[in-house]
């Protein structure tokens, strides 16, 4: 007898398209992190507590998804802080799982953002 392969159902752990609306509002569409090699373009959203550490489900989820978790960021920058954890944790680019989001401040209230929007490119000291 032959089995039905199992199906799966995809239940999205992302931000809710408000919140991805807002990080956009907050980003205006530029990389959040600016880091060497930067493409400027935020293409992709970054949290600063890794989901799985974070917590995929139920409030663990919601705090995941907070916007004071999440970075907009360009692929290249998003690849650096999780091939380089120890220097993204001491720029505050990433957070260990204790360590609260919105204590840490966000791109607009912090050095953590380093994109020059005027210029369109990245800051690379």
């Amino acid at each position: 007898m032959r089995r039905s392969p199992m199906s799966r159902t995809y239940r999205p752990t992302g931000p809710d398209v408000r919140t991805r609306a807002n990080l956009y509002a907050r980003s205006g569409g530029y990389c959040e992190m600016g880091l060497a090699g930067c493409t400027g373009r935020a293409t992709e959203v970054a949290h600063r507590i890794k989901r799985g550490v974070g917590g995929r489900h139920g409030i663990a989820l919601e705090r995941s998804n907070r916007l004071s978790n999440l970075i907009h960021s360009c692929a290249d920058c998003h690849a650096w802080t999780h091939s380089r954890p120890t220097e993204a944790y001491d720029l505050g680019l990433m957070l260990r799982e204790h360590q609260d989001p919105a204590s840490f401040g966000d791109c607009t209230a912090s050095d953590l953002c380093q994109h020059d929007r005027f210029s369109g490119t990245g800051r690379h000291d």
